[in-house]
C-alpha cells in the first residue's frame, strides 16, 4: 500500500513536469508583435510657463515611426494627424490650466501605441545680490567680484489645479553649482542659496529645480555667472555740502583761485570686506605716506602745473580682488 502510494506520486510529478514543459514552449514560440513597444515624448521647454509655445517629439524605438500614422490629441480632442507627423506644437493654458497632450502611433502589425503627460504651467525666477561694497547712495546693480558671496533667492510661481498658489516655503528645492547638488541648502522651504563668486576668468552655473510635495508641479532655472573687475571711484568732500557723489573725479581735477586745498576720497566697488583694504597712494611714482580712503593737497607758493596721483587697493583676505585708477591735479595761480 505504501509502494502504491509512491508511485502514484511520481507519476504526478511527472505529468506536472511535461505540462511545465509544453507551456514553455508554447510561450518561446509567441510572434515578436506581442512586445511592448514605449512612445517617448519630448516636450521643449521641459517645464513651461502660463500660455508659451510648446514643441512635442514622438519618438519610437524599436520600429521606424515615419512609417505610421501619428494622431496628436489636446485635452481629448484630435488636433494634428498624419503618417510620419512626429512634430506638434501647441500653447500652454492660463496660470492652473492642466493640458494632456496624447500622442497615439497607428502601427501595422503591433497595434496602437500610445503616451499621454500632463502639463502644468509653472516658473520660477532667481534674484540676486552681492554681498561687495557700495558707496552711499549708489542707484546701480551691486556687482560681485573675485570670490566674493553672492546671495540668491528664488521666487517660484506654481498654481495648482484648484487655482491655489503654493506658499515658496512650502515647496521643495534642489539647489545645484555647475551642475553638482548642494544638498546642505536644499530641500523643503529652503528657497535661498549663497555661494563664492567664480575667479575673474571663470564662470560659474547656478540651478534651481522646484516641485511640489505631491510632485504635480515641477519647474527649475538656470543662471551663469562672471566676476567683474573691481573699482575706484575718486569723489571731491566739499567743506559744507560733504562728499559729492555727483561729480566723480575722472581723469583730473583743478584748484579753482578760490580754493587752497581740496580733500579727495577714494571710494572703492565692489570688494569686500572693506574693513580688509589696502591703500597705496602714489604721486609721480614716488609712495606717500598714507594708508587712508583719502588725500589732501593744498596750495604751495609759485608752484603750478600737474601732478599725477595714483592710487592701488589690494583686499588682504581677497586676493584676486586688486584694482588701481590715476588722475591728475592741477595747480594754477
Amino acid at each position: 500500500m505504501y509502494k502504491m502510494k509512491i508511485k502514484n506520486i511520481y507519476k504526478i510529478f511527472i505529468l506536472t513536469l511535461l505540462l511545465l514543459s509544453i507551456n514553455i514552449i508554447n510561450a518561446s514560440s509567441l510572434p515578436t508583435s506581442s512586445l511592448n513597444y514605449e512612445l517617448e515624448l519630448i516636450i521643449k521647454p521641459e517645464n513651461p510657463t502660463a500660455n508659451q509655445t510648446i514643441s512635442a517629439k514622438a519618438n519610437l524605438y524599436a520600429l521606424d515611426i515615419n512609417k505610421y500614422e501619428v494622431l496628436w490629441f489636446l485635452d481629448g480632442k484630435l488636433i494634428q494627424k498624419g503618417v510620419g507627423q512626429t512634430d506638434f506644437f501647441f500653447q500652454t493654458g492660463n496660470w492652473g490650466k492642466e493640458t494632456i497632450l496624447t500622442a497615439q502611433v497607428n502601427t501595422t502589425n503591433d497595434g496602437i501605441i500610445s503616451k499621454q503627460i500632463y502639463i502644468l504651467p509653472s516658473e520660477v525666477d532667481l534674484i540676486w545680490e552681492a554681498k561687495t561694497y557700495t558707496p552711499p547712495f549708489y542707484k546701480g546693480k551691486v556687482l560681485n567680484s573675485s570670490n566674493s558671496i553672492i546671495n540668491v533667492v528664488a521666487v517660484p510661481n506654481l498654481i495648482d489645479k484648484n487655482g491655489n498658489k503654493i506658499p515658496s516655503d512650502k515647496l521643495i528645492y534642489k539647489w545645484k553649482e555647475d551642475w553638482k547638488v548642494k544638498g546642505n541648502q536644499s530641500g523643503y522651504g529652503k528657497n535661498t542659496f549663497s555661494f563664492e563668486s567664480p575667479q575673474i576668468t571663470r564662470s560659474k552655473s547656478i540651478t534651481v529645480e522646484v516641485e511640489s510635495l505631491d510632485n504635480s508641479l515641477k519647474t527649475k532655472k538656470t543662471i551663469n555667472f562672471r566676476s567683474n573687475q573691481t573699482k575706484i571711484i575718486f569723489y571731491k568732500e566739499d567743506p559744507l555740502l560733504g562728499i559729492l557723489y555727483n561729480q566723480a573725479i575722472n581723469s583730473n581735477y583743478t584748484l579753482s583761485d578760490s580754493e587752497e586745498e581740496v580733500t579727495i576720497k577714494a571710494y572703492p566697488f565692489f570688494f569686500s570686506p572693506q574693513n580688509e583694504l589696502k591703500y597705496k597712494w602714489e604721486m609721480n611714482n614716488k609712495i606717500l605716506n598714507n594708508i587712508k580712503n583719502e588725500i589732501i593737497f593744498r596750495k604751495q607758493p609759485n608752484l603750478t602745473g600737474s601732478t599725477q596721483v595714483s592710487l592701488k587697493i589690494n583686499n588682504l583676505d581677497k586676493i584676486l580682488q586688486f584694482t588701481d585708477n590715476t588722475f591728475l591735479i592741477n595747480f594754477e595761480e
